[in-house]
């Protein structure tokens, strides 16, 4: 039966190469062998090995079957693989079987490390793997239900999507994709390179998708790429570039608007977070119309060195950023106008139950009692609840003390009214004076001290005048010399760059820095003890004061000062708790440092209170509080320790008066602000009565 249907296949073999016979539907290829096969099956070889076994039943009818070695009319191979042999055609196409049937192929050889397996062309003419193959002795076996071309192949992974190029602002996440296909299943392993040459695997990164998060500026310029392998070999993906642009800086800390005094730096400062940051200031004189960059001002600080009065209304603001930028706010620039450089006196002054203030024009004015012509402005009046002219119209600074005014005018020339013991105005009498009256003295000067009954006058050279009682030495006179009504020069042994004067004895600075005090010691006003009286005409050193004090100021009989690191000191008489060093008292008069944090800028005392100005606009007061003038709120009695003085806003200079006291402060805004007694006016708020609470002089601004 065999031998009989090989005879017949070989007929329709020949029938169909020469036209004669029947025909098959489609011919086994030159190089194979075929048989027919009927419902009860059988097998047919094919060459290199080949074969199908066909089991009983699986033909619904005898069908001619040929395997031969042929790709013709056989789709190509898909792109990337790798054959292990040959293409087989198992004839005729499209024939399905009813039941699986067995296909013997030879394997073939592939290269190493992949997975050779058996694939077949589908109805729609594509390549798919036949499920179940098995490759063993050499040959592949698989149970199929159809016929059609035949391969043992290998294909790795084909990457239809490649790894794209990103670009992000840090620190925002990066994602780079790869899309493949091919024979599951699929692994990655992603890569990462500074040149495209060499490469680093990325741990962990083993996904079609891999993300960097969060990028930093450190991650821009690299390359990144993917290795997708299946069991028949690795496809590496093209590589794809990571762009990070620099973040958006963000500023926590905005600059801050700055007042300072003409002549002095002015600080703005900005705090920016971000890498990689930049810094360009700007700034506008035209309220934000337009701006200018400033040349070399590319920190995180700007520094505009000695502000002058036209550079008031200047507007600051910062660029920050070396790739994206950010605008800080804009801060204002304000200058007042310039302090005298000697004295904290400049712009107000107190005296027994007078006041006295300087506008920014140079005219004075002054309230309280005009006992002794203390107004200073010809009048009559014995006192005055409201500021009044002083009859000086371009004063650059004045001082005052007891019912003394003194003061000191655009060209240096100086000036003194109210009262005059013993000749202390200097004007060549021992009247008193209800106008400023010209100094008969012959120099410049730059400041002036006043005190109970003498004044200092320190010339624009540095040295000395002094004029007054000189009976216990307030002049550094010698005790020949008891009073002088008109200026005397000190020997110029020494140059001077800070004075002030009290009842009966005189403090100065030398140009070296050191601190040297004259005339009464009764209370320890040397700062050493009382029993060492000063011979008439003696300076001598204050001891244990740190050198170069920025602040003096002189009381009754007590010292304040302020040392250049802005610690505060104090020294001689310590009843009423002036000297503000607590308990137990100082019975020596020694310099000692109070425990008040801060850096502090100016100092004044009155005759039994004293008074402190921090850089943070605080004031601080200490000592007898009879009449409110620590300003409390009440009347304490009297404080040994500093206090804060409540309810002021922020202040640049400060006064203490004489006799049971008041006080003044000159806030940055120009107001002037006065609490303590007021039974002559003093404190320029109308009405007599004393007050423990600060309020401002109405109607009076010295800006």
């Amino acid at each position: 039966m065999i031998t009989f249907l090989r005879q017949v296949f070989a007929c329709l073999l020949v029938a169909v190469t020469t036209g004669c016979g029947g025909g098959v539907e489609e011919p086994a290829a030159a190089d194979g062998l075929g048989i027919v096969i009927d419902a009860a099956g059988g097998q047919v070889d094919g060459p290199q090995g080949a074969s199908v076994l066909v089991p009983a039943g699986a033909l619904a009818s005898t069908t001619p079957i040929a395997l031969a070695v042929s790709d013709e009319g056989a789709p190509a191979l898909p792109a990337g693989s790798l054959r292990a042999g040959d293409v087989f055609a198992l004839t005729p196409h499209g024939t399905r079987f009813q039941q699986p049937v067995t296909v013997r192929l030879p394997a073939g050889t592939v290269a190493p490390g992949t997975s050779p397996r058996l694939f077949k062309t589908n109805d729609l003419g594509a390549w798919e793997l036949v499920p179940g193959a098995v490759i063993e002795g050499g040959f592949v076996r698989a149970q199929i239900s159809s016929f059609s071309w035949f391969a043992v192949i290998a294909i790795p992974p084909t990457i239809t999507q490649q790894p794209a190029a990103v670009s992000v602002q840090a620190p925002a996440e990066a994602r780079f994709d790869v899309v493949a296909i091919g024979s599951p299943p699929f692994t990655y392993l992603w890569q990462r390179s500074r040149d495209g040459l060499a490469w680093d695997d990325i741990p962990g990164a083993n996904q079609a998708s891999v993300r960097i998060t969060p990028t930093a500026a450190s991650d821009d310029g690299l390359r990144l790429r993917v290795i997708v392998a299946n069991p028949d070999g690795p496809t590496t993906s093209m590589s794809a570039l990571l762009t990070v642009r620099a973040p958006t800086p963000t500023i926590p800390q905005q600059p801050a608007d700055v007042t300072v005094d003409a002549g002095d730096d002015a600080v703005f400062n900005v705090t920016a977070s971000g890498s990689g940051l930049a810094y360009q200031w700007e700034r506008s004189d035209d309220a934000g119309a337009t701006w200018t960059a400033l040349a070399g001002e590319t920190n995180a600080s700007l520094l505009l060195a000695g502000v002058q009065a036209a550079d008031t209304g200047a507007r600051l603001r910062v660029q920050v950023g070396s790739g994206p930028q950010v605008t800080s706010s804009e801060a204002l620039l304000t200058v007042r106008p310039q302090l005298p450089t000697v004295g904290n006196g400049a712009w107000i002054a107190a005296g027994n139950a007078v006041s006295l203030a300087r506008r920014a024009d140079g005219s004075l004015v002054a309230w309280g009692s005009n006992g002794n012509g203390a107004l200073g402005d010809g009048s009559p009046l014995a006192d005055r609840g409201t500021p009044g002219s002083v009859s000086l119209a371009d004063a650059l600074t004045m001082a005052g003390f007891g019912r003394r005014g003194a003061a000191i005018d655009a060209s240096g020339r100086g000036w003194a009214w109210g009262s005059n013991p013993s000749g202390a105005l200097g004007i060549g009498a021992t009247d008193e004076r209800s106008r400023p009256t010209a100094l008969a003295g012959s120099g410049r000067y730059q400041a002036v001290a006043v005190g109970s009954d003498h004044a200092l006058w320190l010339r624009g050279d540095g040295q000395l005048e002094v004029v007054g009682d000189n009976r216990l030495g307030a002049l550094a006179l010698p005790a020949t010399v008891v009073q002088s009504s008109t200026p005397v020069a000190l020997s110029a042994v020494a140059t001077w760059t800070l004075i002030t004067a009290g009842s009966q004895f005189s403090v100065g600075v030398r140009s070296e820095g050191s601190v040297w005090t004259w005339g009464s010691n009764a209370n320890g006003q040397f700062g050493r003890s009382p029993d060492t009286f000063n011979a008439i005409g003696q300076m001598h050193q204050i001891l244990y004061l740190p050198l170069r004090p920025r602040a003096l100021a002189a009381g009754h009989r007590h010292v304040l000062a302020v040392d250049a690191n802005g610690h505060l000191w104090s020294w001689g008489e310590t009843t009423n708790g002036k000297l503000g060093q607590g308990a137990p008292l100082n019975p020596w008069g020694v310099p000692l440092m109070l425990a008040l944090p801060g850096n502090f800028i100016a100092v004044a005392a009155g005759a039994e209170h004293s008074l402190a100005l921090r850089d943070d606009g605080m004031v601080f007061a200490w000592g007898i509080d009879e009449t409110g003038q620590l300003g409390q709120g009440r009347p304490l009695g009297m404080s040994n320790l500093p206090l804060p003085v409540p309810g002021l806003p922020r202040i640049r200079a400060i006064a203490a008066g004489g006799g049971l006291g008041h006080s003044l402060a000159l806030a940055e805004d120009g107001s002037v602000w006065t609490w303590g007694r007021n039974d002559s006016g003093q404190l320029g708020r109308n009405g007599r009565a004393d007050s423990a609470t600060p309020g401002p002089v109405p109607g009076l601004n010295l800006n």
